[in-house]
């Protein structure tokens, strides 16, 4: 980067100029990491050790790009040939993609504890109505369904009427289980369990696809304000300053 001495002191010079303003007058104005890079520029320029004081001007100028250590650095980039906003910006860009990803890996992290929690809500219900719809086959298995029939009895009796005697068989009236209504009220129990186990099958898949929907939703956004943030910085629209810049805070100028 530099080619000569001369010219290393040339902007030795130029740096230390651009940096005449007392340092205890910014002190108060800027954050204590800055001003110790700021610091610490300094000496490496006196050191002749330039690149290690540009990256040291860079960190202050990035910790405060609005102050005056802000200032201070910028002129000293500038005076090295520096953009120090291209490298701001380059920065800021790589910390919103990740703060992008992040924020996009919790949305769908997020969305699959909520499914998970929808699925086990639902196999609970499930295993509910399945042990209330074994109890209800049990019940109808231990009282089942009753048929009453007329049978004849042997043999016959007299009775006397006004007219005589008359003889009748007389007979009995029998009870037996009725297997057809018996099965017909068990499948009515079979049916109405698989109804309402169909039924929260249903729902549980709803939910999980709405959770999935709003999470693509919600990363599309993301997606959406990290992009708007890029283009800001770069320059068009409204100028967005990379420092402190993410996805929450966002500082203007």
């Amino acid at each position: 980067m530099f080619k000569s001495k001369h010219n290393q002191m040339y902007l030795a010079v130029a740096v230390i100029a651009a940096l005449a303003a007392p340092e205890k007058a910014v002190a108060s104005a800027v954050t204590e990491e800055a001003l110790a890079h700021l610091q610490l520029a300094n000496r490496l320029v006196h050191s002749g050790k330039h690149e290690q004081a540009i990256a040291e001007y860079q960190a202050a100028y990035g910790l405060s790009p609005n102050g005056q250590i802000g200032l201070y650095s910028r002129k000293a980039l500038v005076a090295y040939g520096i953009n120090p906003d291209a490298a701001a910006n380059s920065q800021a860009a790589s910390e919103i993609q990740r703060q992008s990803n992040e924020a996009k890996l919790q949305a769908f992290q997020h969305s699959n504890d909520q499914i998970k929690t929808t699925e086990r809500t639902a196999k609970s219900q499930i295993d509910r109505i399945e042990s209330e719809k074994t109890a209800a086959v049990n019940d109808v298995i231990a009282n089942p369904s009753i048929q009453y029939s007329v049978v004849p009895t042997y043999g016959y009796s007299l009775y006397r009427t006004p007219f005589g005697f008359r003889r009748y068989a007389p007979a009995a009236v029998v009870s037996t289980i009725d297997p057809v209504a018996t099965q017909a009220r068990i499948d009515g129990v079979n049916n109405r369990a698989q109804q309402l186990e169909k039924s929260v099958k249903e729902d549980a898949a709803d939910k999980a696809e709405r959770l999935k929907e709003a999470a693509q939703e919600r990363a599309r956004l993301i997606d959406e304000s990290a992009s708007n943030l890029q283009t800001q910085m770069s320059g068009k629209g409204v100028k967005l300053n990379p420092t402190g810049t993410n996805l929450y805070i966002r500082s203007y100028r």
